[in-house]
């Protein structure tokens, strides 16, 4: 009876080890999708951004007589 009661225990406990497992992974997925949903338009808002900031400073160089060929 003492082998059988420590062999269920193991295996409760290795099934709850996987179970937890999967939730963590299920949880990470959703964490990562949720920070890729929101994350990409900012980044996409801070690449225009950049672009702007850029061609601002090129019109200005030019403009001063800067050569922007280089």
């Amino acid at each position: 009876m003492m082998v059988e009661e420590i062999a269920a225990a193991a295996e409760s406990a290795r099934w709850n080890t996987y179970t937890a497992w999967a939730q963590m992974q299920a949880q990470r997925a959703r964490m990562l999708s949720d920070i890729a949903t929101h994350a990409e338009p900012a980044i996409v808002a801070a690449d225009r951004v950049q672009m702007d900031n850029a061609r601002q400073e090129f019109t200005r160089r030019r403009n001063s007589g800067i050569d922007v060929t280089a």
